[in-house]
């Protein structure tokens, strides 16, 4: 934390000069008028002429950019639950066996609404206690109202004022033996005197909740297709692990597929980074690509596709990378030997143009005595986008011209084009034309900057004169 604070003291001690805001101001807002001409390499190719010895040549040269990508063809078995689901029967029994185990379970969720009548020892004997709720069990056997009761003498104070009402509660809300009490009692039902640690309880069930089952003919197909599904997914496990077994000791799928009654599928050709059908399964071509497959000739072990698709899979066969035909790739040869030897002359074309320019002629004169078209722009900042941005980087690469010359400038484009360009006049910005958020704007960026560096300057001279010792 203290390092932390040093160093943004540092970066941020920096302060800016309204002489560094004029200095950035000339140099960021500044503008530039030039003009360009491109000698197109496209335009060149045509007339080259490229000899089968060249292509041939070039093609023994790189073969190993010209070698085949290596492939498989695989066999496989593959299981999927949802088959099993579609030749399932449930019948009537079943289905009414687990409407049955649905209904018993809500049942067992029955909800419970007690009240009761709390007595403690707190300010009072143990025997005082159990009078005092011995005398309020023979007013309620007398018929007096138990929430009036409960309102006047309970000392559970989250109750009391609501006659005692403690809400629906489900199993596992009280201490087990209040709870054994309230859950044996019928509705309306008052308990006998009940200790807990907590004092002498009166408790009255005051209502009965079940949640309402779903009419039988109404739950009949989701039951039966629960039923399918847990039913197949037995059968599913169970065919997997068969399937599993058989396939580790056969030398191939025939077996396997003759005791699942299951039929060998084929793959077309995939590589290692991609494929259709099975082999789209990134898991898959990485098991078929695997020496064990590949080198020893085995059937995989079960590939887990989903939890309820498996897999088993064979190298049917096998493309290794091998050089493609030259036949086969000589146009593409060719047509590279084109571009490069158009982007030579392109290159050779500008280099000669340049050394014409420096003996004193314009680009316009070269312009008009090659036939390239020159184009011109004035006014050009560093973020136009009416010049390409290869151009517009040399372009403010280039020297401010002398006196009332031009600075020339030359680059190859991604194309292979030769550009050349002529850099006519430089404008230089004017900080007073700035508004003044932009002025604070260059301010910030100038002090971090400045800060930033500062801080490199302390870093390195702290290291240059501390004595360190290495362990």
């Amino acid at each position: 934390m203290l390092i932390q604070q040093m160093q943004l003291g540092i970066a941020s001690s920096a302060f800016i000069t309204p002489a560094e805001i004029d200095l950035l101001a000339r140099i960021d807002r500044q503008t530039r008028d030039f003009s360009y001409l491109t000698i197109n390499a496209n335009e060149l190719a045509a007339d080259i002429v490229i000899s089968d010895a060249e292509v041939q040549a070039y093609y023994e040269e790189n073969l190993a950019d010209y070698m085949s990508e290596e492939s498989l063809k695989i066999e496989y078995l593959e299981l999927k639950q949802a088959d099993f689901a579609s030749n399932i029967d449930v019948d009537e029994a079943e289905i009414e066996q687990l409407y049955q185990q649905e209904t018993d379970a809500l049942a067992a969720q029955q909800e419970r609404r007690a009240a009761h009548i709390l007595i403690t020892e707190e300010a009072r004997s143990s025997n005082e206690a159990e009078q005092l709720i011995i005398e309020l069990q023979n007013k309620i056997k007398a018929g007096e109202d138990f929430a009036e009761l409960a309102k006047r003498y309970s000392e559970d104070p989250g109750s009391a004022e609501n006659g005692g009402d403690l809400g629906f509660v489900e199993k596992g809300a009280f201490v087990p033996e209040f709870e054994q009490v309230l859950f044996s009692l019928n509705e309306g039902e008052v308990s006998d005197i009940v200790e807990t640690e907590f004092g002498y309880h009166l408790i009255r069930l005051e209502e009965l909740r079940t949640p309402e089952a779903e009419p039988f003919e109404m739950a009949r197909e989701r039951l039966a297709g629960e039923l399918r599904f847990r039913k197949a997914e037995e059968e599913f496990v169970a065919a997997a692990e068969e399937l599993q077994n058989d396939s580790f000791s056969a030398g191939d799928l025939v077996e396997p597929a003759q005791n699942q009654g299951l039929s060998i599928q084929t793959t077309e050709f995939f590589s290692r980074q991609q494929g259709s059908g099975i082999a789209a399964f990134e898991k898959v071509r990485r098991v078929a690509f695997s020496d064990e497959l590949l080198t020893e000739g085995n059937n995989s072990d079960l590939i887990e596709l989903s939890k309820d698709h498996v897999a088993v899979i064979r190298v049917k066969q096998h493309n290794p990378s091998k050089p493609q035909a030259l036949e086969e790739v000589a146009s593409d040869i060719r047509s590279t030997l084109k571009a490069r030897a158009a982007q030579q002359n392109a290159q050779k074309m500008g280099e000669q143009i340049l050394v014409e320019l420096r003996d004193g002629k314009t680009l316009q004169q070269a312009s008009d005595d090659y036939g390239y078209p020159l184009n011109s722009y004035q006014g050009v900042n560093r973020i136009a986008n009416d010049v390409d941005s290869e151009i517009l980087d040399e372009l403010f690469a280039l020297a401010k011209p002398r006196d009332s010359g031009a600075t020339t400038g030359s680059l190859i484009n991604s194309q292979g084009d030769f550009v050349i360009l002529s850099l006519n006049k430089v404008s230089e910005g004017d900080a007073s034309a700035l508004s003044d958020p932009e002025k604070q704007a260059m301010s910030r960026i100038l002090a971090q900057q400045t800060g930033i560096q500062t801080l490199k300057e302390f870093v390195s001279g702290q290291l240059a004169s501390a004595e360190i010792e290495k362990f």
